[in-house]
């Protein structure tokens, strides 16, 4: 019987659970609460300057969290800082956890400062990367143990309708991405070697300028069903990155990885708890065209090695990377939590609280 509630808080429509299905036969004592900061009447969606909807549910989970018995999970770095400001308002000291820790541009200056304050007050923050999780603990001078590493997990993507009448013949490289992309290297590589057979998807801005030549299929904003097509009938998965400090590109070589695909990726901080270099794919220098056209030209005439690392990554994915994956660790970061002998983040004392109400009143 469930004697404990989790405040589950995500700016998503009314209908999305998150995992619950897969948390809840391990966290029994639990019952779920979904709270959601998504706009969800004509006056949150008109007023564009203020997040109302954000401020609205992170205001009402600071509220339902004043009872110890909750937990508190938010998604996402702005809606953990601002669930922090309200619990910090409302002096709750129950647990908070944070979900999906991940900065595309870290605060600077009084927003750096405010963001240290609300961060050292919670509990666990959950980052995709063991670099994120050192990058973090430095930039916000936070103590490392309140930083956890998962696997990014996802569901396995299913094919539905039939593939686009376009896609080459014959082996083909896929791209597929925005964040942090750079996809003029493929550009290059491309026409450095006209039988590098390539289908591109990505957003229009990431290849703005650019001049694919014709051995290049270049796909923008197209249904996701469509994109899932793509990858499973490519022969190896391209992820070129801005930099080697690039911290991102994971989710697409998940997605790779689900469908047996070698990955060949720039050699980021980020990437390279997924992508095991000459086992799941290989790791590349970033901005060297010749390099990345060699390389995938490898590929294409070594059917034996897309196999055998394909293989390797389908097993990496369906070991680290699934939904029931991601339940077992949020599970077991919950139990610890509860531990009397894990340390937690502190919380702030009843006259850190009233001095807070006061100034936020003057």
């Amino acid at each position: 019987m469930a004697t404990r509630r989790v405040l589950n808080v995500a700016d998503c429509k009314p209908e999305w659970r998150w995992i619950e299905d897969r948390l809840a036969p391990l966290m029994q004592e639990y019952e779920w609460q979904h709270v959601y900061a998504s706009p969800l009447n004509r006056l949150e969606r008109s007023i564009k300057r203020l997040p109302i909807a954000r401020l609205r549910g992170t205001l009402t989970a600071a509220f339902l969290s004043r009872k110890s018995d909750c937990l508190t999970i938010s998604h996402g770095p702005s809606y953990t800082y601002a669930c922090e400001f309200f619990r910090r308002l409302l002096r709750s000291q129950s647990k908070h956890l944070a979900f999906a820790f991940n900065f595309t541009r870290l605060p600077q200056g009084k927003r750096l400062q405010k963001a240290r304050s609300a961060f050292k007050r919670v509990d666990k923050l959950v980052v995709f990367s063991n670099y994120e999780r050192r990058l973090y603990a430095e930039h916000f001078q936070l103590d490392p143990a309140q930083l956890e590493f998962v696997h990014w997990g996802v569901g396995a993507p299913r094919l539905t309708g039939s593939p686009p009448s376009y896609l080459p013949s014959g082996p083909y490289i896929c791209a597929v991405g925005s964040q942090g992309r750079d996809y003029s290297v493929l550009c290059e590589a491309a026409k450095l070697n006209p039988e590098l057979k390539m289908v591109i998807v990505a957003h229009s801005e990431n290849v703005s300028g650019l001049e694919f030549p014709e051995n290049v299929i270049l796909r923008t904003h197209i249904p996701l069903a469509e994109v899932m097509h793509i990858v499973a009938q490519s022969t190896i998965m391209a992820i070129p990155l801005l930099s080697e400090q690039t911290c991102c590109g994971h989710v697409t070589a998940v997605t790779g990885m689900y469908f047996g695909k070698p990955i060949l990726a720039t050699s980021s901080v980020g990437i390279v708890d997924y992508v095991h270099d000459g086992t799941t794919g290989k790791l590349v220098s970033s901005n060297d065209p010749e390099l990345w056209a060699h390389e995938l030209q490898c590929y294409l005439n070594d059917p034996e090695l897309c196999a055998t690392q394909g293989q390797a990554a389908k097993e990496f994915a369906y070991q680290n990377c699934t939904e029931e994956a991601l339940a077992r660790r949020i599970a077991d970061i919950v139990t610890r939590l509860d531990s009397p002998g894990e340390k937690h983040a502190p919380h702030f004392s009843l006259q850190q609280s009233k001095r807070t109400v006061a100034k936020s009143a003057s």
